[in-house]
């Protein structure tokens, strides 16, 4: 048995018993938390689905504005030589960043979605470990409440009148 706590000192059952419910409460938000981080999660996967996509797109289109470019170089290469060298550096920068970008979008992509699988499933095995464990901790301050003996003397009737 336990001897009874000081008058301004809580009961120890009582307060391990509240601190399992605590972290029980916890775990159950942590649990919703895990949750909404998955829906999160594949949201973002999705967009990112469309990346590649968008990449190629900016690709054709840069490639179309070279073609107009060039039109109207072949005008203005006798009036601004340099201005139109300067241009097409300028223009063979964007198209060595714009096809380094889709690669490593692409790259990205295929990394996201190989994990994806590896990152539901790890969330869902820590959520049902959680929720046990969460289970657990109620129980367990369950049963410590449940089992708790009323101090006494320990059996021996006479050590209250000592």
């Amino acid at each position: 048995m336990t001897s009874l706590p000081l008058p301004d000192e809580p009961d120890i059952y009582q307060s391990l018993a509240a601190a399992l419910l605590e972290a029980s409460q916890g775990i159950r938000l942590g649990n919703e938390r895990s949750f909404d981080a998955l829906l999160v999660m594949d949201r973002a996967i999705e967009l990112t689905v469309n990346t590649p996509d968008l990449m190629r797109q900016a690709r054709e289109l840069s490639g179309q504005a070279w073609a107009l470019r060039e039109q109207a170089r072949g005008r203005a290469r006798e009036e601004e030589p340099e201005q139109i060298d300067q241009a097409d550096g300028l223009r063979q920068q964007s198209e060595t960043l714009i096809d380094r970008a889709a690669v490593i979008s692409e790259q990205i992509q295929a990394a996201v979605l190989e994990s994806r699988s590896l990152m539901r499933q790890s969330i869902v095995e820590l959520r049902a470990a959680s929720e046990i464990h969460r289970v657990a901790l109620e129980r367990a301050a369950t049963l410590m409440t449940a089992t708790r003996h009323p101090p006494g003397n320990g059996g021996n009737p006479d050590a209250l009148t000592a």
